[in-house]
């Protein structure tokens, strides 16, 4: 029990010293002695019963001095050391350092509050960042602060409870190149892996796809002509969900489009693996439905839940032995069409072009639904046109030479002295 300077008992763990303040020590559940003092007993012994109790219900933290830049370091060198790729390890220091330090970093990470993250979010998007980035950050600070959680420097996770919507009218859903590799590489040789390259080489839609007959397609000129559509809807007159074809969506989008030799390849694939599957299985829809390609595993015609399903089952399966920081989120069907057109655009393919292979009506169309790669080509062609002006700078340069000075026989003359 400790005493006053008179002697008087003041409780276990608190003391008054020479200069008459009081003081309050005790070893927490962390094994670290923390100490307070004050020149009130009663604010000492308030402090002693908040911190005591605190300690019993393990609500204290074991540091309350680490910064949020402090703790990044600690957290990527241990938490994140050889489970992450390098190509992703370099993407997210340049993220944290870019993004995150110059506004949290010098923060307690203990005082971060679930607003300063959402005003973080907020900013990234004032400055055009789209779901990809705002998504990537939101799981990187929510992975950091769990490890801080488990490590008892905070209480909770601040970042846990932030949701981000995907704004589908702006922002399409579209495989980065990292997603895509993984994903089809898991996918080889699967059920529905040919309907998958299919379409993320071609930029069909999903209906455009599941209707798909051999007779729509031209092997000796490599093309693919789309003029229908399968839907799996409830019509007027209808029972209950049916099968319908019609025509696709509107009028510029029947089209030939040319086949890759991967889509061409894949889609020979399919017929072989389609015979194989009508031998054994006979459609349950009807006659009109039996010469489709594309099928599910009994040889009746596809809607998109089945194929979502089957995407679903294939990220579940790749995401197991992926870290959380580098889950690939799930998609529709559809997400192989904004693929397609996203590496077109990044392949050096014209708008106008990809407006045709994709069916739009507008150009217009096309350019704001992928406008997410267009800062990315301003930079490459600002890259071509440097490439250019540096050429015309040579040339000036050599049209200089040529113009002052005259080459004969290996004897430099002074052209001016010839004028």
């Amino acid at each position: 029990m400790g005493k006053d300077l008179k002697g008087r008992e003041l409780g276990k763990g608190i003391s008054q010293r020479k200069d008459g303040r009081y003081y309050a020590r005790f070893t927490n559940r962390f094994g670290k002695r923390i100490e307070y003092g004050n020149a009130s007993l009663q604010i000492v012994k308030k402090w002693m019963t908040e911190e005591v109790s605190k300690d019993n219900l393990g609500m204290n933290i074991i540091d309350n001095t680490i910064t949020l830049d402090q703790w990044y370091e600690k957290w990527l060198s241990v938490y994140k050391f050889g489970i992450l790729k390098p190509s992703s390890r370099i993407g997210y220091i340049i993220n944290y350092k870019k993004h995150i330090s110059p506004v949290l970093g010098k923060f307690k990470i203990s005082d971060i509050k679930r607003i300063q993250i959402r005003k973080l979010l907020n900013n990234l998007e004032e400055e055009g960042y789209g779901f990809e980035m705002k998504n990537r950050i939101k799981i990187m600070l929510g992975d950091m602060f769990d490890k801080a959680l488990i490590d008892h420097f905070i209480r909770e996770n601040p970042a846990k409870s932030i949701k981000i919507k995907r704004d589908e009218n702006k922002e399409p859903r579209y495989l980065s190149v990292e997603e895509q590799s993984v994903f089809f590489n898991y996918c080889k040789g699967t059920f529905y892996d040919n309907l998958f390259v299919f379409m993320v080489n071609t930029g069909v839609r999903p209906g455009e796809a599941y209707s798909m007959r051999e007779c729509d397609f031209d092997f000796n000129k490599d093309q693919v002509n789309i003029s229908r559509t399968l839907s799996y809807q409830k019509f007027e007159g209808d029972t209950k969900k049916e099968f319908h074809f019609g025509t696709p969506k509107t009028k510029s989008s029947v089209r030939t489009i040319p086949l890759n030799q991967i889509a061409k390849i894949a889609v020979m694939k399919q017929i072989m693996q389609k015979r194989i599957i009508s031998s054994k299985y006979k459609c349950a829809f009807g006659e009109e439905f039996e010469d489709l390609i594309f099928t599910s595993r009994f040889n009746n015609p596809l809607c998109s839940q089945t194929v979502i399903d089957a995407i679903h089952k294939s990220l579940l399966e790749i995401n197991i032995m992926r870290d959380s920081l580098e889950q690939i989120e799930d998609f529709s069907p559809h997400c192989f069409r904004h693929t397609f057109a996203t590496r077109a655009l990044e392949s050096g393919v014209k708008p106008k072009v990809l407006q045709n292979l994709l069916g739009h009506a507008t150009l217009q169309m096309t350019m704001d639904l992928y406008c997410h790669v267009i800062p990315q080509l301003k930079e490459d062609e600002m890259k071509l046109v440097e490439k250019y002006m540096n050429k015309v700078d040579d040339y000036a340069d050599s049209d200089i030479e040529d113009r002052y000075y005259k080459r004969d026989n290996d004897n430099v003359i002074d052209f001016l002295s010839a004028i």
